[in-house]
């Protein structure tokens, strides 16, 4: 059982350095007025610490097939919902921010995987 999981973690290690966290969404009007919508302000900091929290559940999920490249990824931390879209771009994988919000009961559109940390 423990080579199993040294496999996985070089595996999960591996992985998690080949994605990229895309900010530059925050550039749109649209994605500005959602990161200031709800029940208050989110900091660019603030969007980037809590992705980079959930890559190692994310990574998790990508070895598994719970996740693929393409589908959209609800990260949930208390009231904090940032709603990204894994690409892929050549040997890494982007993770892109589509909409951020701090809303209590944030509903994604069917079919977006969670991830709760």
């Amino acid at each position: 059982m423990k080579m199993i999981n040294l496999i996985l973690e070089d595996k999960l290690a591996k992985l998690l350095q080949s994605i990229n966290i895309k900010t530059d969404v925050f550039t749109t009007t649209h994605a500005k007025q959602q990161q200031n919508r709800g029940e208050g302000e989110t900091s660019n900091e603030e969007i980037v610490d809590t992705i980079k929290r959930a890559l190692p559940e994310i990574g998790k999920q990508l070895i598994f097939n719970r996740i693929d490249i393409g589908d959209n990824v609800l990260i949930k931390q208390n009231n904090l919902n940032i709603v990204t879209q894994l690409k892929s771009a050549g040997e890494t994988i982007d993770l892109i921010v589509i909409t951020v919000m701090k809303k209590q009961n944030f509903m994604p559109k069917s079919g977006t995987k969670v991830v709760e940390i």
